[in-house]
Formats: C-alpha cells, sequence, structure tokens
C-alpha cells in the first residue's frame, strides 16, 4: 500500500474493523506492507508532527 501525501516518515496503526489495533510501525518511504493481513476492511491512522489521519482500505 502506498500511502500519499504525507512526509517520508510517518508512525502508523493498523485497526481491524471492529476496532483492535492489529499493527504498528512507521512508513517506510511512504509505503507499508500489508501483505500479512487477510482479506477485509482495515483504518490506518498516522500520526506525524503536525496531524493525525485516520484512513479507511480494503485488502483485497
Amino acid at each position: 500500500m502506498i500511502v500519499t501525501n504525507i512526509s517520508s516518515e510517518q508512525n502508523y496503526t493498523i485497526y481491524n474493523a471492529v476496532g483492535q489495533s492489529i499493527s504498528k510501525g512507521k512508513t517506510n518511504d511512504k509505503k507499508n506492507n500489508v501483505n500479512q493481513l487477510i482479506k477485509g476492511v482495515y483504518f490506518i491512522e498516522l500520526n506525524g508532527k503536525e496531524n493525525k489521519v485516520r484512513l479507511k482500505f480494503i485488502k483485497k
């Protein structure tokens, strides 16, 4: 998964559809590997120096 419009490195947390935290780390060159996730709906929360964003994504 490639996340655009962010600084080069940000902390992230991935949540499943019921709100459980399932993965944490830092983005690497605006990319995040989600191969380990099973198919479904997820939310990624990006924590930068200036802002905090939560986005919904679907793993196919």
